[in-house]
């Protein structure tokens, strides 16, 4: 208790020290600041930065460097709270360029001053900047957690050559209804797009906490579309998943019935659950098996259409690099096997972290620092081959859904035409937003027809789905295979054009058989195919 009340009153003072600041601010921009006002500013200011909370301190020096436009240290600082919060980087360059030059400029500005060049694709400048810093001397300077220069100059190469041959893309913000002024990032939705899942850090969230970086710990939050079209109002799941501290989004099973959640609060630390819908609301989680679970940080984690594959993030010490990409099936019994590691070709030295496994159960997507990186976490598809029991050179999927900003979750729909991202753009609200992305071409993705459908009973009594496959009927061979992992009457599959035979099989009625055609075309259409069941008693 002792601990946690320490913690708590560390809380408590940051969250006072922060309302101190914001209300100066406030104050602040309606006019410009007074000698005592900003001699107050800037040691608020100071402390921010000191604390890593740059979004906040960034607020503070763009009040200050109106009173010195030409102070070294407030434009030095401006641009690093650019370069270190969830802001459009670029930004920043104006302000770096200036706190570079001189013999009095901080050895560490071109550094800096490099990133924002990468944010804005200007490659050359980049190398450039980062050659200077490398001529300084003083490799050692910048935060610990930053990449090497090296990585970076390599990453500048990447970037140079992804951004000549651009995906075509739509980006759709998805609007007050789901984002906020706050961080909103890991959506996560079912197959065909009617539930999505999302971790935020908006005012409002249980227990209020700002953490020391001044964001608020994280919730998960869930939507719905409504019959009519259009996504309904994001809320919380509440208490029974959400505590004081982080709780975020990993995966949505294809059939939106299951979530599966990072928890980092007082009971658990750095491992993975998952709850089931139930009706309307979210039930209690369950902590994943201890062949995923472990000492280390296991930070994400994603299931197959099937039911049989779960494929994690962990940072325990059998990875090659900071945080590795694991694979585990299930065993006989139900119970998951020992857990393996996806191997060299997909993990490198640097972090591997996100996976998401598509409808298909053989293309995943996940985030990684190393590959062809164009800066930071991007995100990457590699393809397993059955025959050879191997994972394909992971792809980099290409910009502008890359950028030299961190891409670090992704999810895909069922049929491959739209995925999801969360992303920093200039049309956004205020911090990190979620996405929707339109795929105009099928370069990262075959577009694919959806089969979906209920399983109902004329009694009212919900029908339990065992398993759905679809069948190719020329040679009898199962292509697609549905499993739910808790009690389900919703399946979820997909196809490529060719004649099939979808097989429905549950507890306490008798398999259903009908033969289904998907025709060839650009765009292939979705089926929909519910069924009404006799459910014995």
């Amino acid at each position: 208790m002792t601990f946690q009340k320490n913690i708590l009153f560390s809380i408590l003072f940051i969250f006072l020290f922060k309302f101190s600041f914001a209300q100066r601010a406030s104050k602040a921009k309606t006019k410009t600041l007074t000698a005592d006002e900003a001699k107050a500013v800037k040691k608020d200011a100071g402390g921010m930065f000191s604390s890593e909370d740059y979004k906040n301190a960034l607020v503070a020096y763009l009040e200050l460097i109106k009173t010195k436009p030409q102070d070294l240290e407030y434009n030095y600082r401006t641009g690093v709270s650019y370069v270190l919060s969830n802001s459009i980087k670029s930004k920043a360059i104006p302000f770096l360029e200036f706190a570079s030059q001189g013999k009095d400029a901080k050895k560490d500005a071109s550094f800096y001053l490099g990133i924002a060049y990468m944010n804005d694709n200007r490659w050359d400048d980049a190398v450039k900047a980062f050659n200077n810093y490398k001529a300084a001397g003083s490799p050692k300077l910048v935060a610990k957690d930053a990449m090497p220069v090296e990585r970076l100059l390599e990453m500048c190469k990447n970037g140079k050559e992804l951004t000549q041959h651009s995906i075509d893309i739509k980006f759709d913000n998805m609007g007050k209804y789901i984002n906020s002024p706050f961080e909103d990032y890991s959506p996560y939705v079912s197959a065909d797009e009617r539930t999505m899942v999302y971790s935020s850090r908006r005012k409002g969230n249980l227990g209020g906490m700002i953490a020391e970086e001044g964001v608020y710990t994280a919730d998960v939050y869930w939507t719905s579309m409504r019959d009519s079209g259009g996504w309904n109002k994001g809320k919380s799941v509440g208490a029974t998943l959400n505590t004081d501290w982080d709780e975020e989004t990993t995966a949505i099973s294809p059939d939106g019935q299951c979530m599966f959640l990072y928890f980092d609060n007082m009971d658990v630390f750095g491992d993975l659950g998952v709850a089931m819908l139930k009706g309307k609301n979210w039930q209690k989680p369950m902590m994943m098996s201890d062949k995923i679970n472990t000492k280390a940080i296991e930070s994400g984690g994603c299931m197959s259409n099937d039911g049989n594959t779960f494929f994690f993030a962990s940072e325990k010490k059998e990875t090659t690099g900071g945080s590795d990409l694991w694979v585990t099936k299930r065993q006989g019994e139900g119970e998951w096997g020992v857990a393996q590691n996806l191997g060299s070709v997909v993990n490198t030295r640097y972090d591997e972290i996100a996976p998401f496994i598509a409808l298909d159960g053989k293309t995943l997507f996940f985030s990684s620092k190393g590959h062809n990186s164009m800066g930071g976490f991007d995100i990457f598809k590699t393809v397993y081959d059955s025959a050879s029991a191997k994972w394909s050179k992971p792809v980099n999927v290409g910009y502008p859904l890359n950028t030299a900003d961190d891409e670090y979750s992704f999810c895909l729909s069922g049929n491959g035409r739209t995925g999801y991202v969360a992303a920093v753009r200039p049309e956004g609200l205020g911090d990190k937003d979620i996405y929707k992305v339109t795929f105009n071409e099928q370069s990262v993705y075959p577009f694919e027809s959806l089969v979906s459908g209920y399983v109902t009973s004329g009694s009212g009594t919900k029908p339990e789905l065992r398993q759905v496959s679809l069948i190719n009927k020329s040679d009898k061979k199962v292509v697609a295979l549905y499993k739910p992992y808790f009690i389900s009457n919703h399946y979820v599959l997909t196809a490529r054009p060719g004649n099939y035979t979808l097989k429905v099989e549950g507890y306490g009625f008798q398999p259903i058989e009908e033969e289904i055609t998907i025709a060839e075309s650009e765009s292939p259409s979705d089926v929909v195919k519910d069924f009404t069941v006799t459910v014995a008693k």
